[in-house]
């Protein structure tokens, strides 16, 4: 009998948390700015505990997480390999294990059973793994995004064999002490430290290649010759080659920033996360600095919405970094990482753009820095679409949508060779009509 009653107690505890339910294709999931795709159980948001709760396969299909569930001890178990999330159905109570040590949090909604599946709540699980949760009420979307920097940065070794290391490298002294492994495992970035003869280089740069697609990022050595930086795998789960060049030239060709590079050494590494690429502080989008991390948490802290945080990073840009009219009428336009152009307070439409997603993205908002082209209202687009790009802005992922925004014709307009200062929002989400007249990618 008693356990009778305990079964009508639960029963009537569900009916309760799901009064009044809202099922898939009104609820939208995104991870890094793709959408996630429902399972056949799909996804429900409780409104009136304001919870997104996802099947416990969701942490398996998305993240690649083992799940296990146990019927007898209503037990639910989520594990990344470096963190375990433990919670049982009905109960308020969850535990988080990691490096040997056990947290106990109280839920706001607990696991539940529910058309034959065991419901999580996303927000906990998702950050107990380490990953941002948002919820846009407007367009009812959760946004999750990796905490890069709260991933620890360790690489697990595969094959016991040493990184290559090149004649090149030989010859200038280049040793690496971290990854001590060819073929490594790592979650979304690792840690490369070394050391080669002091002076050979001005910079240094990795280079990371999957398939067909590349990134890169440069970073300078000690004057005693060591280095430390982290590396990033952007482009999702699989298999990267991993570069380490010494820089020996840079220049600008044909509007476009080109470096070359002798190379030191190369390695392997496995990649388990999600595709960060608007994301990484990758290709000069050096957000990963002190300086833009800082400014970035100062700008968007208070707790902002997103679009808030958008809107407060938009004019902030707009209203500090001056046009380079020098520059941009001598052609002779500078290459500048967004760490640069914030120190400098000065640039292009393309270093308007890096500065914005830098900032962006170090508050966790999936950023792009656009490349296309852009005429004056009078204009058509016959000799201007057909070159080499002649404008730069981001498109920004807010509300479940990507959002174009152009900090740079925001910030002031040109009368003749001077830049007049006058911050607007006009080109923060132009309306459709607006965009097809003055954009093309």
């Amino acid at each position: 009998m008693l356990r009778c009653f305990k079964f009508f107690l639960l029963v009537l505890a569900l009916l309760f948390l799901f009064a009044a339910p809202v099922l898939a294709g009104e609820v939208d999931v995104y991870l890094c700015g793709n959408r996630v795709e429902p399972s056949e159980q799909g996804i429900i948001f409780d409104r009136e505990m304001a919870r997104v709760m996802v099947p416990l396969s969701f942490f398996s299909q998305t993240f690649g997480a083992k799940v296990s569930w146990t019927d007898r001890s209503q037990e639910v178990i989520v594990n990344d390999g470096d963190v375990t999330v433990r919670m049982y159905v009905g109960r308020h109570t969850a535990f988080l294990e990691e490096e040997g040590l056990t947290r106990t949090f109280s839920l706001g909604a607990p696991a539940v059973f529910l058309k034959g599946e065991v419901f999580v709540p996303l927000r906990f699980v998702a950050e107990a793994l380490g990953y941002r949760v948002s919820w846009d009420a407007e367009s009812r979307t959760a946004n999750i995004v990796p905490d890069l920097l709260a991933l620890s940065g360790d690489a697990k070794v595969l094959d016991a064999g040493e990184p290559a290391v090149y004649a090149n490298g030989s010859y200038y002294g280049f040793s690496l002490a971290e990854p001590g492994a060819g073929r490594i495992a790592a979650r979304a970035r690792f840690r490369v430290t070394g050391a080669l003869a002091p002076g050979s280089f001005i910079k240094l740069a990795w280079q990371v290649k999957k398939g067909d697609e590349g990134a890169w990022q440069l970073f300078s050595p000690l004057p005693d010759g060591r280095f430390s930086t982290d590396v990033w795998l952007p482009f999702g789960p699989g298999e990267y080659i991993v570069d380490i060049f010494g820089v020996i030239r840079e220049e600008n060709a044909g509007g476009r920033y080109e470096w070359t590079g002798v190379p030191l050494a190369c390695l392997k590494a496995v990649n388990s996360a999600p595709d960060i690429r608007f994301l990484a502080p990758i290709n000069g989008i050096n957000w990963d600095s002190q300086e833009i991390f800082w400014l970035a948490q100062t700008l968007t802290g208070g707790g902002k919405s997103e679009k808030e945080k958008v809107l407060t990073v938009h004019d902030w840009v707009a209203q500090n970094i001056a046009y380079d009219t020098q520059s941009y009428f001598s052609g002779n336009i500078p290459y500048r990482t967004a760490l640069e152009v914030l120190q400098e307070r000065l640039g292009v439409c393309e270093h308007y753009s890096k500065l914005a997603a830098s900032l962006l993205r170090a508050a966790g908002i999936p950023a792009k820095v656009v490349y296309g082209y852009v005429r004056k209202a009078v204009e058509g687009w016959q000799g201007i679409s057909n070159g080499v790009p002649n404008h730069a802005w981001n498109e920004v992922f807010i509300g479940g949508r990507w959002v174009t925004m152009d900090v740079t014709w925001d910030a002031g307009y040109l009368n003749g060779s001077s830049f007049v200062p006058a911050y607007t929002r006009k080109y923060f989400a132009p309306d459709r009509a607006l965009y097809e007249k003055m954009y093309e990618r």
